[in-house]
């Protein structure tokens, strides 16, 4: 579930995980284009544009397995790609724009990754604002602690040296977002903010807010970019040490909720007694029905709740206690967990609501 590919920032034109693929004949009004640019970066930034089919099929199988691509593209050159790229791993979801009134709804049905066929375009782009609302991914490793786990130990060595190396400042990573989010003046806005009001005190805030640092960070971590990681090594040290200074000393249990594969839940299924490295900074909840509350119904997922019962006496386990008013969304009772925090898996399964149930526990 985590990539071990050693990436350097230049090698990768998109800083986040998701991006739109947007395939455009050259019949299409120029204005209106330009428009519904402005409008899907407001969800997701990184955004490329094909006019040839043949390029477009390329890049996508170019990409990297662990990024997610949204595909936007027209019902005659659908009937082409579709059945080519549909099982690409990398492929998380299509949006059909028909031009031809008498199109045959059966035909993309059968494609469980189309998610919204439409002759408007702008019907389609409210669909992928409501769907990629949040960026639910985090890297982790299973591994057996009899074994030697090469990727293990490189993340757990690279995350010290994070951690303990000399500081920077933020000024080459603002200057990189500026660059890489040029074409999006709500971000612009917001990475501006960052640089004019950014200090220690504000580290939690800007984690919890879920924006551009945010998605960056978790991308960094799940691929290991190392430089990017390097350059974002200030925002690492004063989240750790900010979790440190609101440490919890007591047992806790928290949830987190996520959509998972199900080849992703077979390995969790096969893997009871064994441990989990968590390669980021994993935000939690005390409220079980709140979690609960945004764990959404999906056709092509399965929906999982993380029961995790964490004890800093018995190891050296670290997490924050409650940061309620530390964060940007201070309704909510949050906990934070330390970058490469390891958890040994428990138990898993079906409860009667038909979520699956996975407990962590710490190890003595």
């Amino acid at each position: 579930m985590g990539a071990s590919h050693k990436k350097h920032v230049d090698d990768d034109s998109n800083l986040e995980i998701y991006s739109i693929i947007w395939f455009i004949p050259s019949c299409y009004n120029s204005e209106d284009v330009y428009k519904i640019q402005q409008r899907l970066r407001i969800s997701i930034n990184y955004l490329k544009i094909f006019e040839d089919n043949t390029q477009c099929e390329e890049y996508i199988r170019s990409v990297n397995s662990e990024d997610r691509l949204i595909l936007i593209v027209n019902d005659q050159f659908a009937r082409q790609l579709v059945p080519r790229i549909e099982q690409l791993r990398q492929v998380h979801s299509i949006y059909i724009h028909y031009l031809d009134k008498n199109i045959n709804q059966q035909w993309f049905e059968q494609f469980s990754k189309i998610k919204s066929v439409s002759d408007k375009l702008d019907i389609l782009v409210t669909r992928i604002q409501s769907d990629h609302k949040t960026d639910d991914t985090f890297p982790l490793i299973i591994y057996n602690s009899n074994e030697f786990n090469s990727h293990f130990i490189f993340s757990q060595l690279l995350f010290d040296c994070l951690i303990h190396m000399n500081s920077n400042n933020k000024n080459e990573f603002v200057s990189l977002c500026k660059n890489k989010y040029k074409d999006n003046e709500n971000e612009l806005n917001i990475i501006d903010e960052f640089e004019q009001n950014y200090s220690v005190n504000q580290v939690l805030l800007w984690y919890t807010r879920k924006s551009f640092i945010y998605r960056i960070l978790n991308k960094a971590l799940r691929i290991q970019n190392i430089d990017l990681l390097f350059m974002l090594r200030f925002f690492i040290q004063d989240l750790y040490y900010q979790i440190e200074q609101y440490k919890c000393l007591h047992p806790i249990r928290v949830y987190r909720s996520h959509l998972m594969s199900y080849d992703e839940l077979q390995l969790f299924r096969n893997s009871v007694g064994q441990f989990i490295s968590i390669n980021a900074f994993l935000s939690t909840r005390l409220d079980y029905g709140l979690e609960l509350f945004y764990l959404y119904e999906s056709d092509d997922f399965e929906r999982v709740l993380f029961e995790i019962d964490a004890d800093p006496r018995l190891n050296d386990i670290k997490f924050s206690r409650n940061i309620k008013f530390h964060s940007y969304f201070q309704e909510n009772d949050e906990i934070i967990f330390l970058l490469g925090t390891i958890f040994q898996l428990d138990n898993i399964y079906l409860n009667d609501d038909g979520i699956w149930v996975i407990r962590l526990g710490g190890y003595s």
